[in-house]
């Protein structure tokens, strides 16, 4: 997970999700270097152990998590509960990710 922020564990308790069920928790405000420069983006694929254009961004901000993704050839959605450019709706993402797991 890469976030903005810090304390990532505990903002995930906070609303009910175990930080353990991520493989790793990438803060960008520790890093130093906020969204969207490339540098967070390609830290959170490295300690993936995979190679940006291998790794697949879930964001909900184009002008953070798209343009920090695109500069590093991260692929990525854009997600929303309402449509707009460049977005996909969170029904989509659902369907496109049973789909890729062949369910």
């Amino acid at each position: 997970m890469l976030s903005d922020y810090s304390h990532i564990d505990r903002r995930l308790t906070a609303i009910g999700l175990a930080p353990e069920l991520f493989d790793c928790l990438v803060s960008c405000e520790e890093l130093g270097a906020l969204k969207p420069c490339p540098r967070p983006f390609i830290e959170t694929a490295y300690r993936l152990d995979s190679a940006p254009s291998h790794t697949l961004l879930i964001g909900d901000r184009c002008d953070t998590d798209g343009a920090g993704a695109e500069a590093c050839g991260m692929p990525y959605y854009i997600i929303s509960n309402k449509m707009k450019t460049n977005c996909i709706l969170w029904k989509e993402l659902y369907q496109l990710l049973l789909n890729s797991a062949g369910v």
